[in-house]
């Protein structure tokens, strides 16, 4: 159950953050730091209930991250520029 909660997170997180690569909105990014949040968060529970998929997890997990967290952070620099 927790894994197909991860999964769930994760793909509705990567939905948000292209959403936000074509339309930036505040309520938008919102919603992407909470989905990327929760998968964090059952990430780590995962890795905990199951250690010897860590190498594996720590490198998906900084990939997922890395992709997100820079189109949350490009979305925001583009409102931002769009507001000024």
């Amino acid at each position: 159950m927790l894994l197909f909660i991860h999964l769930a997170l994760a793909g509705l997180g990567i939905l948000l953050t292209l959403l936000l690569v074509v339309m930036p909105r505040i309520l938008q990014i919102r919603l992407a730091n909470i989905t990327v949040a929760g998968t964090l968060l059952s990430g780590v529970a995962l890795t905990i209930i199951h250690p010897a998929h860590l190498s594996l997890s720590c490198i998906a997990g900084l990939i997922y991250f890395s992709v997100c967290g820079a189109a949350v952070y490009s979305a925001h620099l583009r409102l931002q520029a769009q507001n000024s």
